[in-house]
């Protein structure tokens, strides 16, 4: 008898998704759950999950002995490095690639809202004044990405493309040129990147050594002319010092589509920083067919990798956490 892959979905995906899934290997059965615990029961027996990562918690790890890979429906994978994972031989890969579109198009909505005073606009307009105020141009400007993974590289990208950016980035191992990318520094040269950047999105996982990142110390090297942009992870900026940075006009603004803790509370003082912009961690949104059509080719490259016991495109390194 052919032994079968029980897959677990832990999330929406069309039938007609589960269905090509299967079709790969007869062995493949495909099932879906809403989340990990309306779904505890069917983890016993699974071979394969796939989860966000921040949903997929230690006790669903633990209720599932015969788990041999997971693949988190998120680019972050932060909130998995419980003990027992770490422990353990299961495999890990992520869904880079599949938020590249949708966050970076955000961290240019937060740009643009910031540069042509959108945010303050809007508040005038609820108010039913018509005020004119300054307002600046990203065309031609220095683009500092800290982080050049996927989403820095469609970051880059648009700067390139879309505005002529001058595109400095800071990243961990250097193997080459980067296209769209003038520039290549190693992270130890943050500070250059920062003093010469007009514009500064964090696209870097959150790790020991990003946890933290921007502080008073980094703020204070930017120009009092830049702005900031975190579509990455709230615990990068140390938020007492963002707030500071605004209040004494360090810098121009910020925008935060991710804040520390989350959700932010309503007395949170982010919210009464000035020139400040923040979404609800939202970035990777995307139309619904778009975004399960993009899960599952990253997830099924992934799943013909490991058949064939190979090396999987995205997987993730255990030290690394990427």
């Amino acid at each position: 008898m052919v032994e079968s892959i029980k897959i677990l979905f832990l999330s929406n995906i069309s039938e007609k998704h589960m269905k090509t899934i299967e079709s790969l290997d007869k062995r493949i059965r495909v099932f879906k759950g809403k989340n990990t615990i309306e779904s505890v029961e069917q983890l016993a027996d699974t071979d394969i999950v796939a989860s966000l990562g921040w949903e997929f918690p230690r006790e669903a790890f633990l209720a599932s002995p015969k788990l041999k890979w997971i693949h988190a429906l998120s680019a972050g994978v932060d909130a998995l490095f419980y003990p027992e994972f770490i422990q353990s031989k299961v495999v890990l890969t992520n869904s880079r690639g599949v938020y590249d579109i949708p966050v970076a198009e955000h961290a240019y909505a937060l740009l643009t809202g910031l540069t042509r005073g959108i945010d303050r606009f809007h508040s005038l307009q609820l108010e039913k004044t018509w005020k004119r105020s300054p307002v600046t141009e990203m065309e031609g400007r220095t683009m500092g990405i800290i982080g050049l993974g996927s989403i820095g590289r469609e970051i880059a990208r648009k700067a390139k493309e879309g505005y002529n950016m001058h595109v400095i980035a800071t990243k961990k191992r250097i193997r080459g040129e980067e296209p769209f990318v003038d520039e290549i520094l190693p992270a130890e040269e943050l500070a250059t990147l920062l003093e010469r950047s007009d514009f500064v999105v964090v696209a870097a996982a959150l790790t020991k050594e990003t946890e933290g990142l921007i502080g008073e110390h980094e703020l204070r090297r930017m120009k009092e002319s830049a702005y900031i942009v975190n579509i990455a992870r709230g615990r990068i900026i140390q938020s007492p010092a963002l707030i500071k940075a605004l209040h004494e006009g360090w810098i121009a603004g910020a925008g935060l589509d991710v804040t520390d803790p989350e959700p932010l509370p309503p007395d949170d003082p982010l919210y009464d920083a000035p020139n400040m912009i923040i979404t609800p961690h939202m970035a990777a949104m995307a139309p619904a067919d778009r975004h399960e059509e993009r899960i599952v080719q990253v997830f099924t490259a992934n799943l013909k990798a490991y058949l064939k016991n190979e090396a999987m495109p995205t997987h993730v390194d255990q030290e690394r956490r990427y």
